[in-house]
């Protein structure tokens, strides 16, 4: 049995990257490893699918031959199918889009390309393999890309999902489906978690990068920290944010990062989570905001590029005036 999954709280960019692998594979069984995003979780309640989604107590684990990952290589984010990855025999297929890390799974198809968004990857294969399209799969794996690129405005955008958006645009995506599927009103649990984390937000100057850490208890709340993330970051205007969210016996912890000094896969990732450079994730069980706050700091201090300072630029010993040296002696100086 041949099964093609993802990460657990899947979003757009998954169930589009499955999709897509259907069409690669058309005898797997499609099937999430666990919840799925607030967004994606409503929009399934109407979005009519090409493919049948199974549910996971229906597969009977024993019988998969074959693992087919999309959008994921942790063992850690796959749920229930992490207990097949050591069984002999099994045949693992990888296809994602996030920078390899330490602990990553292997696969005997192993395809990794830094774009931004997997569905991209899939785009491109069936393209080159002229596999056709149909329009609703074309506008299913539109807002893959969509998602996972802020409608191809976020910074880790490339080429090469601007081509993918065009090719799918050509097989007849319809963009106002994809707007319609993406949109959504922030409801009062949203503006209440949001209005806490504005409340509570401290810089921190790391290595002489300014870095916003937003922390709120949210107990309650059952909404997407990323889109807060994202709002937060719209209101602000920050150039790199760590929210972190309080859910009782964890705290979610959301990266955003602008700039190369940040980099939010790696600070996420000696968090025991992962993701982009500019966008990552990660979860810390039983800990205190604030024990959590101190993790994400000195998380941040290991793996900052601190931006250069006076002391390393100048040479030594420094050139002098006395306090008595005209200004005009002085620039003849500073000219030399």
């Amino acid at each position: 049995m041949e099964v093609i999954t993802t990460h657990t709280n899947a979003d757009f960019d998954t169930l589009a990257s499955m999709v897509a692998a259907k069409k690669l594979y058309p005898k797997g069984h499609l099937v999430f490893p666990g919840s799925l995003e607030k967004g994606l979780r409503e929009a399934m309640e109407t979005l009519e699918l090409p493919v049948t989604i199974e549910r996971l107590k229906d597969i009977d684990l024993e019988k998969v031959t074959r693992l087919i990952l999309v959008d994921i290589r942790q063992p850690s984010r796959i749920g229930p199918f992490s207990k097949l990855i050591a069984r002999k025999g099994l045949d693992i297929h990888v296809y994602d889009h996030h920078p390899r890390q330490e602990g990553d799974l292997k696969g005997s198809v192993d395809v990794y390309e830094n774009y931004g968004s997997t569905t991209t990857i899939f785009t491109h294969l069936l393209k080159k393999k002229k596999i056709k399209l149909s329009a609703q799969e074309a506008t299913i794996l539109m807002s893959g890309i969509y998602e996972d690129t802020g409608s191809l405005t976020f910074t880790a955008t490339t080429e090469k999902d601007y081509e993918a958006a065009s090719y799918l645009l050509a097989c007849g995506a319809d963009l106002r489906k994809v707007s319609d599927l993406l949109k959504r009103e922030m409801t009062p649990d949203e503006v209440s978690a949001l209005n806490a984390l504005l409340q509570d937000e401290t810089t921190y100057t790391v290595g002489g990068v300014d870095v916003v850490i937003a922390t709120a208890s949210v107990e309650k709340y059952k909404g997407d920290i990323a889109m807060l993330a994202h709002r937060l970051r719209d209101i602000e205007g920050m150039g790199c944010l760590f929210v972190l969210a309080d859910m009782g016996d964890r705290v979610h912890v959301v990266a955003r990062s602008a700039g190369a000094e940040v980099h939010a896969g790696k600070v996420a990732s000696l968090l025991g989570g992962g993701g982009h450079p500019q966008a990552a994730s990660a979860t810390i069980k039983n800990v205190t905001l604030i024990q959590a706050r101190e993790k994400v700091l000195a998380a941040i201090k290991k793996t900052v590029l601190p931006e250069r300072t006076a002391v390393e630029i100048m040479t030594s010993s420094p050139i002098t005036t006395t306090p008595d040296t005209p200004i005009t002696e002085a620039q003849k100086i500073i000219r030399r």
